[in-house]
């Protein structure tokens, strides 16, 4: 469930150890480090680097970022670090399923529980464990950042046909739902994804990726004895949900749940938050360009942060532009990956009885809740009649190929009557058993393993 996470401990300086154990580039003479680092910040980022030059013939130092990786002594696996001298921090990046399980065909989830409150505080269990097992020292949670998390899925198959035949009707969904938010996506044999400035989502065949990755890696060294045949034939039915989650997604969440949005932020579920009542209060007083600028500036999400300690002033818990990767933060994260996975699920094509069932259900239902003008039996078979025809073109053409051929009051009326039976615009000619999404499958193949 919860795969690759960025991990940054801020205020290295203060803590010695973690420094001296992870700050060692190679001093020999006449060797030199090279140092990227971000013209703008100073920060490690995916673009927008230059690159600086460390000399130690002289004792000349000038390393503005240090990277290199770790190894985990129970896998293959190692795990990237880097260190931002000028930031003061030290990132840590790796797939948390890779650091237990040396692959991630296992997921980090609990087998007899995979509530929202338990899953969370596996992440903070872990997280702990970490810090314990790679770290010198233990910083303060105050100084523990969570600069990125992804979530993911593995959803079973089958057979390995069964699982590529799905992906193949899941890319004309990509092309419908990435275009109409004008994002970039990218489709290919065995993959599909579209990235954001906030966020990427990516659906890939597992067992592919496996074959090119860890299986290989595997054989070469294979400290847990895992049956390497047996993992690859699992893999092969399955396909991977992933999404990757950025502070700036944090960012968005945070605003939109606790001060822009009048429907999330009116949420009672949501309303309570500390963040969200601070701000109410500012806003009923006057105080909006406080709280607008607090919200557009970038935050840091914190293990523990001054929102966690009520008898603090507000300039303190405002100055420090830091917010808490607490529980709600992660639940409106799980439920937006898992609205997502569910927006790609191919919806079976149904016969003509199972459609003439809905049209009836919809009808009756129709009827009562029109008791004062109830339909005629006249007026009753002519929806009858205009439901089952777009039911049944939708399953022999894509609908959205009829927008330029009809008017367009007709055709969105067409897309209304298909959304009331629960049928999706774009024709997939799938046969195969609808997979699960849940974890049932993943317990009978790979619970052993746990």
């Amino acid at each position: 469930m919860i795969d690759t996470i960025v991990l940054r401990i801020h205020n290295m300086s203060k803590y010695r150890l973690l420094y001296e154990q992870y700050y060692n580039p190679t001093k020999e003479k006449n060797t030199v480090t090279k140092a990227f680092v971000s013209e703008d910040t100073g920060e490690y980022m995916e673009v927008d680097y230059s690159a600086a030059l460390v000399f130690h013939d002289n004792n000349r130092v000038l390393p503005l970022v240090h990277r290199s990786t770790r190894h985990v002594p129970s896998s293959h696996y190692t795990i990237s670090y880097a260190i931002n001298t000028q930031a003061d921090f030290i990132e840590f990046n790796f797939s948390i399923p890779k650091y237990l399980w040396a692959t991630n065909i296992f997921q980090f989830v609990n087998l007899h529980d995979q509530s929202e409150v338990l899953l969370y505080s596996q992440l903070r269990k872990f997280i702990d464990e970490f810090i314990v097992d790679n770290l010198p020292e233990r910083p303060l949670y105050d100084d523990v950042e969570i600069n990125r998390v992804d979530l993911c899925y593995n959803q079973f198959f089958v057979s390995k046909g069964d699982a590529l035949a799905y992906l193949g009707e899941q890319n004309k969904l990509l092309v419908k739902y990435a275009r109409s938010s004008k994002n970039k996506f990218r489709s290919y044999d065995t993959s599909v994804m579209y990235v954001t400035r906030r966020y990427s989502f990516k659906i890939y065949h597992k067992g592919t990726e496996f074959a090119k990755g860890d299986y290989k890696r595997l054989c070469e060294y294979n400290p847990k004895g895992y049956d390497l045949q047996y993992l690859q034939d699992t893999a092969d039915c399955q396909l991977r949900y992933e999404m990757s989650f950025r502070s700036s997604f944090f960012d968005y969440v945070v605003k939109q749940y606790y001060y822009s949005s009048e429907v999330k932020a009116g949420d009672i579920r949501y309303s309570g938050h500390p963040v969200a009542k601070m701000f109410y209060n500012m806003v009923s007083f006057g105080g909006g360009k406080i709280a607008e600028k607090f919200f557009s500036v970038a935050k840091k999400y914190m293990l523990k942060t001054p929102w966690d300690y009520p008898g603090l002033d507000f300039d303190i818990k405002y100055g420090s532009r830091a917010m808490t990767f607490d529980l709600q933060l992660f639940q409106i994260l799980l439920k937006t990956f898992w609205d997502k996975v569910k927006q790609y699920q191919i919806r079976r094509q149904l016969d003509i009885v199972e459609i003439d069932r809905r049209i009836t259900q919809h009808i009756e239902s129709t009827a009562m809740k029109k008791r004062a003008r109830l339909p005629t039996e006249a007026n009753k078979e002519k929806g009858r009649i205009r439901l089952l025809s777009v039911a049944l073109l939708s399953h022999y053409m894509n609908i959205e190929s009829l927008k330029a051929y009809v008017p367009q009051r007709s055709f969105y009326r067409m897309k209304a009557d298909l959304k009331l039976l629960g049928l999706d615009t774009i024709n997939h000619n799938l046969s195969i058993a609808q997979p699960k999404l849940d974890y049932s499958d993943y317990k009978i193949y790979l619970s052993k393993y746990h």
